[in-house]
């Protein structure tokens, strides 16, 4: 849902701590087309819990991006902190 939400430039700022929102916000213009141009996901899978607590997705899209996605989420159930890179060559 929130990189449906980024892609259409309507996040759910309610579901974030308020640093993650102030962050989206800012990066939101450079974001948005990113992920609209990723298009739908397709698949995602989880990887890992890592040595920060922080969960560890790949994301396909359907337009073929493959990414990893870190999230933490706060006990409230609020994402605490988020963050995206494109997945290594060996992991695609």
């Amino acid at each position: 849902k929130l990189t449906a939400d980024q892609a259409a430039g309507t996040p759910d700022y309610s579901t974030m701590s308020p640093q993650l929102a102030e962050a989206v916000r800012t990066q939101l213009p450079q974001v948005q087309p990113l992920f609209e141009s990723f298009g739908p996901i397709k698949s995602v899978t989880f990887r890992e819990v890592d040595l920060n607590g922080l969960d560890s997705y790949r994301v396909e899209f359907e337009n073929g991006a493959v990414t990893i996605f870190n999230i933490l989420l706060f006990p409230d159930g609020r994402i605490a902190t988020l963050f995206f890179r494109p997945a290594p060559a060996e992991g695609r």
